[in-house]
């Protein structure tokens, strides 16, 4: 009798489930495989899931989201992981076999919902921000700023989490920190590190431009950081052409050949004349050059404008760089002073200069003394061409 209730019990459970059998919390004791599909199917139309966290809060339908369950096949695996000849055991246990449901969706409407979803949420978010360099000014150095947190999410890893999530049909979808984007640079990345001190480099660069030992122009640390730029890949460059291009500019406008010049003689007279030949002509191409090598090195310092013709001194703010020793000619009085360092008059004299008129007129400006030929015979000549006189001069 024994063995036939035994047999019996065999041949019964090979088709139906064990007593105090469960799945998603129904009971499917005694059930078969065909009824357990069937009621599968129902769960499946009628299931609805939440997505909570960081911003996120929506309730999903699993049919709208192409939501997928080959139910058959799960009630046929179920049964066949059954042991049917041990049913004397296994009917006095509990057999919960939701872990077993394994659901798939449509990866498209799934996708496009929650895409549509956190772009929502990032368009009020804060995006995550890199560590970063920047030029400190009390330094005068580039340091380390730390990366910022934000609070957007990443799409990909909220889908991810979804599908995972939702396989064993679970009411609630909780979002872990997981789903937050995160800067991908942070301030202890050692390429950050060596990036500031690259950077660093070419702040040894600052340059003083002199002209006759005086500064007239200079690339301080702030303006070469502003023409360092640090790469997504944290590769650092640097352009010196900026620079040049704007050294060149202004030592080409330093020349004073023909500048107006405003001085007040010794006497206490002031004058402004302009034109002549003396004054300074720089070389702009020599020195720009010059400044380039030494910003690319990182080899800082004192550069002397190149001349190809010299004054005495760097012009002053009235345009004034002959020195302190030169002779001042009034044309209006006809008259010459040489004047020393200590604006002592070393030696004076009246002069006859060019008759204003017919283009034999003296010019104005500052000139350099072209030769010192000691006594000379000045001549001059009537319209005829006959000599008018003959002075020594």
């Amino acid at each position: 009798v024994v063995a036939i209730i035994y047999f019996v019990g065999v041949f019964v459970f090979m088709g139906r489930f064990f007593p105090h059998t469960s799945i998603l919390d129904m009971d499917i004791s005694g059930m078969t495989p065909d009824e357990v599909h069937e009621m599968l199917d129902g769960v499946l139309g009628d299931y609805t899931f939440k997505v909570e966290g960081h911003g996120l809060d929506l309730t999903l339908a699993a049919k709208d989201m192409g939501m997928t369950l080959d139910s058959q096949a799960i009630a046929d695996n179920l049964l066949s992981q059954m042991d049917p000849w041990a049913w004397p055991y296994e009917v006095f246990q509990n057999h919960d076999d939701t872990q077993d449901l394994v659901s798939t969706f449509e990866e498209t409407a799934l996708a496009d919902t929650i895409q549509a979803a956190v772009d929502a949420v990032n368009s009020k978010g804060q995006a995550p921000k890199n560590a970063s360099l920047a030029f400190d000014d009390a330094a005068q150095a580039f340091k380390i700023e730390p990366e910022e947190e934000g609070n957007t999410l990443l799409a990909d890893v909220v889908l991810d989490q979804v599908t995972k999530g939702t396989v064993n049909f679970a009411p609630k979808v909780k979002l872990t920190d997981a789903v937050l984007a995160k800067p991908s640079v942070t301030e202890d990345d050692p390429a950050l590190a060596a990036a500031r001190e690259q950077a660093n480099t070419y702040m040894d660069g600052a340059l003083t431009l002199t002209m006759a030992g005086k500064e007239v122009l200079a690339i301080d640390k702030e303006a070469i950081a502003e023409q360092v730029k640090v790469a997504d890949d944290l590769t650092v460059s640097f352009d010196a052409t900026p620079l040049v291009s704007m050294v060149q500019e202004k030592v080409n406008a330093m020349d004073t050949v023909g500048a107006t010049r405003t001085y007040t003689r010794p006497d206490g007279k002031k004058f402004t004349v302009k034109g002549g030949d003396y004054g300074w002509i720089t070389d702009s191409q020599a020195t720009a050059e010059k400044v380039k090598e030494a910003l690319e090195a990182g080899e800082g310092g004192t550069i002397e404008i190149v001349m190809k013709q010299n004054a005495a001194t760097a012009p002053d703010e009235h345009g004034r760089d002959f020195g302190s020793r030169y002779i001042d000619v009034d044309l209006k009085k006809q008259h010459a002073m040489l004047f020393d360092e200590d604006g002592k008059v070393l030696w004076e004299s009246d002069i006859v200069s060019g008759l204003p008129k017919d283009g034999r007129d003296t010019p104005e400006g500052t000139y350099y003394i072209k030769t010192n030929d000691g006594k000379s015979v000045l001549r001059g000549y009537k319209p005829d061409g006959t000599k008018d006189y003959e002075t020594e001069v």
